[in-house]
């Protein structure tokens, strides 16, 4: 294909590409919560492919406790080998308050993303790709907003989009770019 053809049209196909490719185009994670009023929803104000994301709501004058989260969960075949997975993600939040608000990632019962909303961005992120070999078969894979210390006044929003699972090798390909040529 020659680059610049606007004559011919996508291919791409996330699952036929990799073993697990959720860009959360349909409602099929479960939400849940405990402790506080957090809130869920299959989001159209966010995504990084297609037109969905999931977002999970921290209201502002709301009291929490440490413990306390808002998750969305899904069990999955999540396979076996050297796999890796990577999640895309991003928060409202700009400030430099840490040790409230942590964004996580879990399979089964091991946490794979763990990070703070407190500076940074409110730019989608990415988890990097992350080695989940220890982790096999059918498990519960889950996202949420979880309270690493009580508030009582730190609203947040949190989005997750494009959960991808992949097989993996201990060298993994490179590439380069390189310049046009002549024909």
């Amino acid at each position: 294909m020659y680059y610049g053809n606007t004559s011919v049209g996508t291919t791409s196909s996330g699952s036929a590409t990799f073993d697990i490719f959720d860009d959360y185009e349909s409602d099929s994670w479960t939400y849940s919560e405990n402790g506080a009023s957090f809130s869920g929803s299959l989001a159209t104000d966010a995504w990084v492919s297609a037109s969905h994301g999931y977002k999970l709501v921290y209201p502002s004058s709301t009291s929490s406790s440490a413990g306390y989260y808002g998750r969305y969960t899904k069990p999955l075949d999540v396979g076996s080998g050297s796999r890796k997975m990577r999640m895309s993600v991003k928060d409202s939040y700009t400030g430099g308050t840490s040790g409230y608000h942590k964004k996580q990632v879990y399979i089964g019962a091991t946490k794979y993303y763990d990070a703070d909303v407190s500076g940074g961005t409110t730019d989608w992120t990415d988890t990097g790709w992350v080695n989940i070999s220890s982790t096999t078969g059918n498990q519960n894979v889950y996202f949420q907003i979880y309270e690493n210390s009580g508030v009582g006044n730190f609203g947040i929003n949190v989005w997750y989009d494009n959960l991808i699972i992949r097989k993996s090798a201990s060298s993994e390909p490179t590439g380069s770019i390189v310049s046009e040529q002549s024909c």
